[in-house]
């Protein structure tokens, strides 16, 4: 839902690259949990992770439908 207004308000491109950067950041802390060997750090991070690929989702929808009328 939060994600819906940041597509509305700055664009599909803008919350392209912002959710694309929280994916990325979900991996980072995944892999740093790993390296730790740290369950809750791992889940933190597919959480920021699914945070970023929910949107992405929606921003890549909403930019292939304006491209393609």
């Amino acid at each position: 839902m939060i994600g819906g207004m940041v597509i509305d308000k700055y664009g599909a491109r803008i919350a392209l690259m912002l959710s694309g950067m929280f994916c990325v950041l979900g991996q980072i802390i995944w892999g740093f949990g790993g390296y730790d060997n740290t369950f809750l750090v791992m889940m933190m991070g597919r959480v920021v992770f699914g945070i970023g690929g929910e949107v992405l989702h929606a921003s890549q929808n909403t930019l292939i439908s304006s491209w393609f009328k």
